[in-house]
């Protein structure tokens, strides 16, 4: 199993509201590649960081194997989320893709 762990900052021009909106946005958008990926176990987005939290969105995916992980990143829908929803608005990007056994 890969786990595959994103958070984002947004671009700090944005006001509170337009936070809000983009990240409800990013989160639909994710949410709606459930059950659309092959191999793809889970998919959470967490919207609602707490204080003191290095990001303002993260993604948590579950693939069942390194090669999944690979097929999802090139997926149609998910690259239409990435360049449409998720990339004109983050100021930066941290990913960690770990192999772990449930």
């Amino acid at each position: 199993m890969v786990k595959h762990i994103i958070v984002w900052n947004l671009k700090s021009d944005m006001d509170d509201v337009q936070k809000e909106n983009v990240k409800a946005e990013i989160k639909r958008g994710l949410e709606n590649l459930n059950g659309r990926i092959a191999d793809m176990e889970s998919l959470k987005v967490y919207d609602k960081p707490m204080d003191g939290s290095d990001g303002d969105i993260a993604l948590e995916c579950v693939f069942k194997s390194e090669e999944a992980l690979k097929m999802y990143q090139g997926n149609p829908d998910h690259v239409k989320v990435r360049d449409e929803k998720i990339k004109p608005y983050i100021s930066s990007r941290v990913c960690f893709d770990t192999h772990f056994n449930e």
